[in-house]
C-alpha cells in the first residue's frame, strides 16, 4: 500500500510540474508576443513580420551604421535594419531563411565583422543564438540555428517556460515601457570619441571554418533566391598598420564566390574626423547618416 501511495504521489508531482510549466509557459509566451510586444520588439519583427524591399543584416556595426531612411531616400525602396548586437553569420543567415519562409526581399545588404569568420570566445560564437529560442517552434531555420548550442538544447525545449527564461524583463519593457528610439530598427549613437586614433595591429588569420561555411551559405542562399546582396566593411577609428583580418576573407569570397566586399574600414573620408565616430569600432548617429549615403550611391551605381 505504501508503495502504491509512493507511486501515486510521484505521478501526481510529475502532471503537476508538466502542467505548472505548460501554464507559465504560455504565458510567458503571450506576453512575449502579444501585440504590444510585437509592435515595439525589433528582434520579433526582424524575425516574424519584415516586408521591406532591402533588409540590412550585421552585429551592432550593422545596427548602428546604417540608416534605412536614407537608404528609401536615395533608392525608392523600403527598408528595414535587422542588424543584432553581438551576433555573427550563424545568426544572420538563420535570419535570412526565416525571413524566405515568408517572402523574398529584393536586396540584402551584410556588414561583414569579424566574428563572422574568425575563431571567437564563446559569446562571439553561439552562445548569444539563446535570442532565438522564443522562434524555436515557429521557424525551423530558428529551431536548427539554436541547436547550434549544443545537443541538450532539444532536450531543454521540450519545457515551455525554458524558450522564455530570461526574457521576462524584455516582455515587461516591450508591454509597459517600450523603447521608441530606433529608426527603421536603426539604433544610432549620439556619442562623440575624443581620444587619440590608435593604429591597427597585425593580426593573426585563424578561420573558423564553421563560420566561413555559413558565410557562403548566406552567399548561396540570397543567389538561390535572386536577391542582390552587397558586403561592406564599415569604417574603424584606426590607421590600417598593413595587413589586416580582412584581407583572406576578402579574397576568399572573391575567388571562391564572386563576391565583391567593399571596404571602408580605413576610409580617410572618416579616418579624418574623430567627430563621426562613438568609439573605434563604432560610428555616430552623424557618422552613419554620411557613411548610409555613401552605400546607397554604391549600390545605385552598381544598378
Amino acid at each position: 500500500m505504501r508503495e502504491n501511495k509512493s507511486k501515486k504521489y510521484l505521478i501526481y508531482l510529475a502532471v503537476f510540474t508538466i502542467l505548472l510549466d505548460i501554464t507559465i509557459g504560455k504565458i510567458y509566451e503571450y506576453s512575449f508576443f502579444s501585440e504590444s510586444s510585437r509592435a515595439n520588439d525589433r528582434l520579433i519583427k526582424s524575425v516574424l513580420h519584415t516586408n521591406e524591399e532591402i533588409l540590412i543584416f550585421g552585429s551592432s556595426r550593422a545596427l548602428h551604421h546604417y540608416n534605412p531612411k536614407i537608404f528609401e531616400d536615395l533608392l525608392s525602396q523600403t527598408t528595414y535594419n535587422v542588424g543584432s548586437g553581438g551576433q555573427n553569420i550563424y545568426f544572420h543567415k538563420a535570419l535570412l531563411q526565416t525571413v524566405l519562409e515568408r517572402y523574398t526581399p529584393k536586396v540584402a545588404i551584410l556588414e561583414l565583422m569579424y566574428i563572422d569568420f574568425q575563431k571567437t570566445p564563446s559569446q562571439w560564437d553561439t552562445e548569444k543564438l539563446g535570442v532565438l529560442l522564443p522562434f524555436a517552434d515557429k521557424s525551423e531555420s530558428a529551431k536548427n540555428t539554436v541547436m547550434l548550442r549544443g545537443y541538450s538544447e532539444s532536450i531543454k525545449l521540450l519545457s515551455w517556460i525554458y524558450p522564455f527564461n530570461s526574457l521576462q524583463y524584455t516582455a515587461l519593457r516591450n508591454n509597459f515601457f517600450p523603447f521608441e528610439n530606433d529608426i527603421k530598427g536603426h539604433l544610432p549613437i549620439d556619442r562623440v570619441w575624443n581620444k587619440k586614433r590608435s593604429v591597427a595591429g597585425l593580426f593573426q588569420e585563424e578561420f573558423d571554418f564553421k563560420k566561413v561555411s555559413s558565410l557562403y551559405e548566406f552567399v548561396d542562399i540570397c543567389k538561390n533566391a535572386g536577391i542582390e546582396l552587397f558586403v561592406f566593411i564599415s569604417p574603424h577609428y584606426a590607421l590600417d598598420s598593413g595587413k589586416n583580418l580582412y584581407s583572406g576573407i576578402k579574397e576568399k569570397l572573391r575567388r571562391e564566390k564572386g563576391i565583391k566586399v567593399f571596404d571602408f574600414q580605413s576610409d580617410s573620408l572618416f579616418l579624418n574626423h574623430p567627430e563621426y565616430f562613438a568609439d573605434p569600432f563604432h560610428l555616430n548617429r552623424r557618422g552613419a547618416e554620411i557613411y548610409s549615403r555613401l552605400v546607397a550611391k554604391v549600390i545605385r551605381n552598381s544598378k
